[in-house]
């Protein structure tokens, strides 16, 4: 079925946002130019009826004010910067702080607060385009990135292309918030790691680590990770690694895989 668009309201600065929307089978998915959002993702039940997975919002001033980075293509840089500084080729390169002395998602300007151009690519593909000025949250280089989003099989697939006209860092994400219910809470959910070790994360109590919360952290490394221990059935025990799964064990039909292709997944409690 051809990719639908259509207006989905205005940015405080009058910058118009569009809705597309794909289709394919009992497969439907809504993704937002306003930061590359996924909006809904609805999949069939147990019973065959639509259920939307992922949080949303119904307006763009909630996407706005609401914060969250609900459903966001976050970058240039996903996750914290501490002191707002990296190195790039030996050089120390400041950047702009967004969470205290850290830089988060990219700072105040990332991509989850810029309007991206967009297209169809295909009857069940929609490609986002956004082009991030030298300079833009402290990094240097001008930044082309392109958000695909398809539908294909039973799946939805994101693809992140990124190129840039200097060295810079790179490290781009998705947002999106799952809950297999529908709405409510989701506290009744599995997660299911297929995974050959971990880091695990203890920050320091110490007075230090409130000025700057991150990087003081105890690393604790787990080798040959079993994923097989537990009894959840309908979770496959040999998922190759890098993949995640999400179920909800009271419906034996409703699950989630997530694939990436590159070394790791972040999992926060």
């Amino acid at each position: 079925m051809p990719v639908c668009k259509e207006p989905f309201g205005v940015t405080r600065d009058g910058r118009p946002v569009d809705k597309f929307t794909l289709r394919r089978g009992a497969l439907e998915a809504e993704i937002l130019t306003y930061g590359a959002a996924l909006r809904a993702l609805r999949v069939p039940d147990r019973d065959g009826k639509p259920v939307d997975v992922v949080l949303g919002y119904d307006t763009v001033e909630s996407y706005e004010t609401n914060g969250g980075y609900v459903g966001a293509v976050v970058g240039r840089y996903a996750n914290r910067i501490a002191g707002a500084g990296c190195l790039i080729d030996g050089r120390r390169v400041s950047l702009v702080p967004n969470e205290g002395g850290k830089q988060l998602h990219g700072g105040p300007e990332g991509f989850s607060k810029q309007v991206f151009a967009a297209e169809a690519s295909g009857e069940d593909s929609v490609t986002l385009t956004y082009v991030s000025p030298g300079g833009q949250g402290g990094f240097p280089g001008q930044l082309t990135l392109r958000v695909t989003y398809t539908l294909t099989g039973s799946a939805l697939r994101l693809r992140y292309e990124a190129a840039s006209t200097e060295t810079t860092h790179c490290n781009i994400t998705n947002h999106a918030y799952f809950n297999l219910n529908g709405g409510g809470d989701a506290m009744d959910h599995v997660l299911w790691l297929a995974s050959g070790g971990s880091f695990g994360f203890r920050l320091f109590l110490h007075l230090a680590a409130l000025r700057n919360l991150f990087p003081l952290f105890i690393l604790e490394l787990f080798n040959g990770l079993d994923c097989s221990q537990g009894e959840h059935p309908v979770i496959p025990r040999d998922l190759p690694h890098g993949i995640a799964a999400i179920h909800q064990p009271l419906h034996a039909l409703k699950r989630v895989f997530f694939g990436i292709d590159r070394l790791g997944i972040q999992y926060l409690l």
